[in-house]
C-alpha cells in the first residue's frame, strides 16, 4: 500500500536553470515532499511538483533517498521513487573541435 501525502504549499516547477556541475535530473510525480533528511521522519522543507527540475548533490543514494539542490539553492532529500534522471543530458568530455 502506498500513501501519498499531499502538501499544503506546492512549489511551481521553473525553467530549471543550468548547474555548473553534477547531474541533473527531475521529480516524477506531483506533491512530492522535500525532506531535511534521508527518511519520513525527517521535516518537509519543500513540496515539489512533478517536473521540477533538480541537480544531485550525489547520485548514490542513501536508503533509498536522494539528496538534491533546486534551482533556487534549496537543498534536501527525495524518496528515488520520485527521481528520474535527465537522460537527455550529454557529456561531452571530448569535444571536436
Amino acid at each position: 500500500m502506498i500513501l501519498k501525502l499531499y502538501c499544503a504549499t506546492p512549489v511551481i516547477s521553473g525553467s530549471g536553470s543550468s548547474a555548473s556541475s553534477g547531474s541533473t535530473g527531475y521529480i516524477s510525480d506531483d506533491y512530492v515532499n522535500l525532506r531535511s533528511g534521508a527518511g519520513t521522519g525527517n521535516s518537509v522543507v519543500k513540496c515539489l511538483r512533478e517536473n521540477t527540475k533538480f541537480t544531485f548533490v550525489s547520485t548514490t543514494p542513501t536508503n533509498g533517498w536522494y539528496n538534491i539542490k533546486l534551482s533556487d539553492g534549496t537543498t534536501g532529500w527525495v524518496l528515488g521513487d520520485y527521481v528520474t534522471a535527465d537522460k537527455t543530458q550529454e557529456k561531452n568530455d571530448d569535444p571536436v573541435t
